[in-house]
């Protein structure tokens, strides 16, 4: 059997099956050894060599010793590379041995043609095959795909179809909701590698912006457009969680209109290397972030280090505001970017009377002085905020509130809002077409598309619920509903299910907290914040989310860190009673079929008690003057 050898992007050594008769190769390889697994390759004879990884040791025949030695060099030097690259930053990169650099999505998926589930990888613009989790860990993979030839489509129940002009993958998931995950990680993967990689490249020609300014993960493709670093994907995701007034997030290689030359010249200009030596001069190792660090550190380290400033270098003339607005004047008038950086992040203002009736402000004095870059960043800076030391509860409240980031519209069937729950069907005629939009933690509807004024909003933090009745509960096949802490609720549908799940999703999505996320992964007919008093002490409500599940409510809970699940069959009682204000009985009427014990309805102010055999104690509200205890462990 002839096999051909290659190496991939500097990234993977592979080896795929010619066929003796046609002479063509095949076009996905049958294996492959990611070059952060290999530690050594050598010399074994005659036109051999092998490369030994860390658990296996795999040996090569070339055509010649001559073609042999040039193998050897050219994996060798990649290998040396990596570990180069490895040593100027030991603490942000993965170790040798994992599997890649930047993972957007991994698990196993079942593929047709294979007995066993497979490991999958979604990394940047290809797709990974591993044969289990242990090989993914390794790094000696299957195949890979690279997805600028990938098209994904969404099949049946659970199933999807990557197809390439060479091969159909046909996947299937463990869920809808896992499927639709998978799609949509593929579906980004796609667009990465159809993407323009002219700006990214050229702001790479940097050294110090070839690794993302917050975590070190290599080959960052996004940038903060005000602050002009370079950063990854995940810490992207994060610094979109503070809000445009501290980051404005954009893609080097999807947002190209963006990238003016100005903009472009600034990065290289500021980048990294410079804004670091600003926003993390004084940061402790044991705070630090790295590639592989989970959200909540991300979050944490970026809300301490835009946010609120903790690791700066404080300008001479910080707490002095006239003098800081003086200095300002005089650093744009020149090329210094860093001493304008600094005295805008310490807190001068970029809109400041200058003085001048004729250049009454910076950007005035930057343009007359023909300092072009000063004038881009004044200008990408002008609803800044400069950190706040004392930001901290505040801008975690901030954060957890809505994402930004989230944006959908379309047209969708609106029924008129109401100040109850709506318990009897609403037939098509009781439905008005409406064009939508989700952007920026607001939900507006219009009369139609080419309207610029709504005819009402829905604020992402006023959410108290977002419900999914069964399908043709309503007129229109498929809605979902909304409730607001003005007590109101808002009823959407349309007959395409698909386009109903996307709306949900984006929805949830905006109006959750990053830290609750993992709900989202649920296949839920409920999802909301609601008050709950558990644990030893039931005298102070505190706020979670629950998602509820069939007969399975999915809890994350107020400063636990944790998500929790509680199996409502095992509950013996469940009791409600009506307070002045949220309609509790009928969000209790939700849990009632899922109970295996007697349903009781009780009035009065009193709790609604659910007792399940045990020891702990915990409880949940649902809604002001109606709570839920639930007693027992769960």
């Amino acid at each position: 059997m002839l096999w051909e050898l290659g190496i991939v992007s500097s990234s993977c050594l592979a080896w795929r099956k010619r066929a003796r008769i046609e002479h063509l190769w095949d076009v996905y390889s049958k294996r492959f050894i990611l070059v952060a697994s290999i530690s050594q390759v050598s010399s074994i004879g005659d036109q051999k060599f092998e490369v030994i990884t860390h658990n296996r040791t795999f040996a090569f025949r070339a055509e010649s010793d001559a073609e042999r030695n040039e193998w050897i060099q050219a994996v060798q030097k990649m290998v040396d590379e990596k570990k180069s690259r490895g040593l100027h930053r030991p603490s942000r990169l993965q170790p040798a041995g994992s599997s890649l650099d930047s993972v957007d999505r991994s698990g196993p998926l079942e593929l047709r043609g294979f007995k066993s589930k497979l490991y999958v990888a979604v990394a940047g613009d290809k797709v990974f095959l591993y044969k289990n989790a242990e090989e993914f860990r390794l790094g000696i993979g299957i195949t890979y795909i690279e997805m600028n030839v990938g098209n994904v489509k969404d099949v049946d129940r659970r199933c999807f179809d990557l197809t390439t002009p060479y091969r159909i993958f046909s996947f299937m998931a463990e869920s809808d909701q896992e499927k639709e995950l998978w799609v949509e990680a593929m579906q980004q993967s796609v667009a990465e590698a159809l993407s323009n990689f002219e700006v990214a490249e050229r702001i790479w020609a940097l050294k110090d912006n070839c690794l993302c300014a917050d975590c070190g993960a290599p080959k960052p493709d996004w940038g903060s457009i005000n602050l002009c670093v370079v950063i990854c994907k995940r810490c992207a995701g994060e610094h979109r969680g503070l809000g445009p007034s501290v980051t404005k997030v954009r893609s080097l290689k999807m947002d190209k209109k963006v990238w003016t030359e100005e903009l472009i010249e600034l990065f290289l200009q500021i980048g990294n290397a410079v804004a670091n030596q600003f926003w993390a001069a004084n940061v402790p190792p044991s705070e630090m972030i790295a590639p592989e660090s989970h959200s909540q550190q991300r979050r944490h380290f970026l809300i301490a280090k835009y946010r609120e400033g903790k690791y700066r270098r404080y300008h001479p003339l910080f707490g002095n505001q006239e003098e800081l607005n003086k200095a300002l004047c005089t650093a744009v008038t020149t090329s210094d970017l860093a001493e304008t950086l600094s005295l805008l992040f310490c807190g001068a203002e970029a809109n400041c009377y200058t003085g001048d009736p004729e250049y009454p402000t910076p950007v005035a004095l930057a343009e007359q002085a023909g300092q072009r870059l000063q004038m881009e960043f004044l200008l990408q800076n002008k609803t800044s905020e400069p950190p706040q030391l004392d930001a901290g509860p505040h801008a975690e409240q901030c954060y957890s509130v809505i994402s930004l980031s989230v944006a959908h519209n379309g047209f969708l069937y609106k029924a008129p809002s109401m100040a109850k729950l709506a318990l009897e069907r609403k037939s098509r005629e009781e439905f008005s077409r409406r064009w939508c939009q989700l952007h920026e933690g607001l939900f507006n509807y219009y009369e139609s598309n080419t309207n610029t004024i709504p005819n009402g909003e829905v604020k992402m933090q006023e959410i108290v619920c977002l419900a999914i009745p069964p399908p043709d509960t309503h007129g229109y096949a498929n809605t979902f509903e909304l409730y607001t802490e003005t007590e109101r609720l808002y009823l959407f549908g349309l007959d395409n299910p698909k386009a109903i799940r996307e709306w949900v999703k984006c929805l949830a999505k905006a109006s959750i907290p990053p830290a609750a996320e993992g709900l989202l992964g649920r296949d839920f007919e409920r999802l909301g914040r609601l008050h709950y008093k558990g644990g030893l002490s039931l005298e102070r409500a505190q706020e979670g989310w629950f998602a509820l599940v069939g007969s399975s409510l999915y809890a994350f809970l107020e400063g636990s860190g944790r998500e929790e699940l509680i199996q409502l069959r095992k509950l013996q009682e469940l009791c409600e009673s009506r307070g002045n204000r949220w309609p509790a009985a009928s969000e209790a009427e939700h849990l009632a079929p899922t109970v295996s014990g007697p349903w009781t309805h009780r009035t009065g102010r009193r709790s609604r008690v659910a007792q399940v055999p045990g020891e702990r104690e915990s409880a949940v509200a649902w809604g002001e003057g109606a709570l839920a205890q639930l007693t027992g462990g769960f």
